[in-house]
């Protein structure tokens, strides 16, 4: 079965009125300006609910609340790593 990407953020919108989930999606980044950037992107282009983290322990304690269905972490973040 071959994969076809969605290409157009129309047809990443028709997700949720087919019945399809939208991921929630948490960003971990130190750099701000990143981690903003992306989190903007991806809402734009109609991914979902997006979160963003700038340290390793805000992650963890969203994340819990937020239960994210896909995380981009930085993995080399000044409070811990990996």
């Amino acid at each position: 079965m071959a994969a076809h990407p969605l290409t157009q953020s129309s047809e990443l919108s028709e997700g949720s009125a087919r019945g399809g989930m939208l991921p929630r999606i948490l960003i971990v980044d130190d750099d701000v300006d990143a981690a903003d950037g992306l989190a903007s992107l991806l809402q734009a282009a109609g991914y979902g609910d997006t979160r963003v983290a700038h340290t390793g322990g805000t992650a963890l304690a969203l994340a819990v609340e937020f239960l994210p269905t896909v995380l981009l972490v930085d993995l080399d973040l000044p409070d811990m790593s990996g």
